[in-house]
């Protein structure tokens, strides 16, 4: 049934060209209800591209709940007519409101996607490289789009935050918090993981107690949904501060020797007074000259004064005995 798929459909059904008796891939079956009028959206794909441009009617109840539509069918649209409604691009869309329909095969003899198609609009492409410079050096482009990969509520300075995992398709960094004024789109799933979003206002600050930075987040727009999305982009690497030293040298740092690593039984007063890794009164070196030094050169997250500032955080602890590492999740940094 895949060569039944015509690539293009999807774009001349959007554009309102009135294709004949489309085949489609129908990729997901969503329930709405405005008021008392129930009513169904399909995302489909004709292999090259997706979206959720089909509607039907509560007639079509029956052959939704008995699973004769469902996610991978194949389906042709034998009678159709076109509304128009908005989309999240600010632009018109069209969208087929479905009157009749005939299943070809049905989702579980299928039981894959066909081809890989992308999502349209498919011109939002995110911002490769971006990450980096927002975060990392308080630069970049005007309103970079981003991918959210991950998510958790935090409290910070006695207000719910979202700290959000990002991903430039390139890098992926989870120094970044989502404002508060956003909790209701991240509870209704409008903000979700693998959506795609816009910054429109955000400030990368420093923070004094790990030496870090955090991208916090004021206002944004999504682009695309999670649902939509439904993937990870790209296959971004996690950003390490080794990494990016060798390849911007001879960037400055400031490191910690070797002799003042802290042991896991220091108390909270010793550990917070302890001299950070990143410190403004820690020793200066370029890479090459920690190369032929007895230093020990931490990524910042491995480094033991890491220390928690956001509800949650992984503290990485060095056991001054064995070497090792252990990765401890916790609520209160009074506990150490």
């Amino acid at each position: 049934m895949a060569n039944q798929l015509i690539k293009g459909t999807v774009h001349n059904i959007i554009q309102g060209h009135n294709p004949k008796s489309p085949v489609l891939q129908v990729l997901a079956v969503r329930h709405n209800t405005i008021h008392t009028f129930e009513y169904y959206t399909l995302t489909v794909s004709d292999g090259l591209l997706k979206c959720t441009c089909a509607m039907l009617p509560q007639s079509f109840k029956g052959k939704i709940t008995s699973g004769e539509i469902s996610k991978y069918c194949i389906i042709q649209i034998d009678a159709y007519k076109y509304d128009e409604m908005p989309h999240f691009t600010d632009d018109i869309v069209q969208v087929m409101i479905t009157l009749d329909l005939t299943v070809l095969q049905s989702g579980d003899d299928v039981g894959k996607l066909i081809g890989d198609p992308l999502y349209w609009p498919h011109a939002y492409e995110l911002s490769r490289g971006a990450l980096l410079e927002l975060v990392h050096e308080g630069k970049g482009p005007k309103e970079p789009v981003l991918q959210i990969l991950a998510m958790k509520s935090i409290i910070f300075c006695n207000q719910e935050y979202h700290r959000v995992f990002l991903s430039d398709g390139r890098w992926s960094s989870n120094c970044a918090l989502i404002s508060h004024q956003y909790s209701c789109k991240v509870f209704s799933g409008e903000i979700s993981q693998n959506c795609i979003v816009q910054l429109n206002t955000f400030a990368s600050q420093s923070v004094p107690e790990t030496s870090g930075k955090v991208l916090t987040i004021s206002h944004l727009t999504v682009l695309q949904s999670g649902v939509d999305v439904g993937r990870r982009l790209g296959n971004p690497e996690l950003f390490h501060i080794k990494k990016w030293i060798i390849s911007h040298e001879p960037t400055i740092i400031h490191i910690q020797a070797t002799d003042q690593s802290p042991k896991s039984s220091d108390s909270e007063s010793s550990a917070s007074s302890a001299e950070p890794c990143g410190s403004n009164t820690a020793t200066s070196l370029t890479y090459s000259d920690m190369k032929q030094s007895s230093y020990n050169i931490y990524c910042l997250t491995d480094s033991p004064y890491w220390v928690e500032t956001f509800k949650s955080r992984g503290v990485y602890i060095r056991e001054a005995k064995n070497l090792t590492e252990k990765n401890i999740w916790h609520n209160d940094i009074k506990k150490f």
